[in-house]
């Protein structure tokens, strides 16, 4: 039986294909929404850090960019950020979606497993969404393959089965401190928090019309005295006629984009905030970022 005083920590590195559900995971997980989750893959851009402390021990999950075969120079760059840390895991949780199991990705995904030599639990998700008679083989196919540590099937958008793996988690974390203060649930600045979320609402309002050509940044966080926070962000596309579809008619879109993301920061961090967005074109970010 565990001491008292014995703490218990972990590094979780979450990976799998585009859209496989690692942010939807990772939300379900903290029980708060710390990254971007839409139906459109690859939005998650950087490494963001979930923090889950429970009674004596805490898991620190790092969810990052979806893997896939890149190509474009800005891609590799996200690819190699995901690939990155995965040897310094205490333990690798590979998402995949159990409706659309690419052999390919998988082979190449497992490969990278393999080079970091760390335990590995295999997640099948989605699996509310596949007949149950097609799912027994496809475990039995993936057992195959790789000598995983767990394998579990869950639904993360329902919490359905995620406990158990958290359970499992705990119980195999190592002796050791913790990383970080016990009320900390990520280690993401404001700043970029905030620019996650209004990202998200780009993605939720325009679906296909914009693609990943943008990015958003912080450029003001300032603290009122009666603790509400004034925020200027900046949506930085690459293409000028995006700044017309981001605009909107009469700045309606920009309007809504900015209401959402506004709703969504107060909940979140407890306090209003005055949020003003406004739009710029620059034909180069990528370029100069993917260098």
């Amino acid at each position: 039986m565990m001491n008292e005083k014995t703490l218990k920590s972990a590094h979780v590195q979450l990976i799998g294909a585009p859209n496989a559900g690692k942010s939807t995971l990772l939300n379900a997980i903290l029980g708060t929404r710390l990254s971007v989750t839409n139906r459109k893959a690859q939005t998650t851009r950087t490494q963001i850090r979930g923090i889950h402390t429970e009674d004596q021990v805490q898991l620190v999950f790092v969810d990052t960019p979806g893997l896939f075969d890149a190509q474009k120079t800005f891609e590799r760059v996200l690819v190699e950020r995901a690939q990155s840390g995965l040897s310094e895991a205490d333990f690798i949780v590979y998402i995949l979606d159990a409706r659309v199991p690419d052999r390919d990705q998988i082979a190449h995904i497992l490969g990278l497993i393999r080079a970091a030599s760390r335990p590995c639990y295999l997640v099948l998700n989605k699996v509310d969404l596949v007949e149950k008679t097609k799912l027994l083989p496809l475990v039995q196919h993936l057992a195959t393959l790789h000598p995983f540590q767990h394998m579990y099937m869950i639904s993360a958008l329902k919490g359905s089965g995620v406990q158990d793996l958290v359970k499992q988690l705990q119980h195999e974390a190592p002796e050791g401190p913790w990383y970080y203060p016990e009320d900390d649930v990520t280690d993401l600045p404001e700043r970029e928090f905030a620019a996650d979320v209004t990202r998200e609402k780009i993605f939720h309002l325009l679906h296909e019309e914009i693609p990943y050509s943008i990015k958003v940044t912080t450029d003001l966080w300032e603290t009122k005295e009666d603790g509400s926070a004034k925020i200027n962000q900046t949506i930085v596309t690459d293409r000028e006629s995006h700044k017309g579809m981001l605009i909107g008619k009469q700045g309606q879109m920009l309007k809504q984009i900015g209401t959402l993301a506004r709703q969504e920061l107060e909940k979140v961090l407890g306090h209003r905030c005055h949020l003003f967005l406004r739009v710029r074109v620059d034909p180069d970010w990528k370029a100069r970022e993917g260098a």
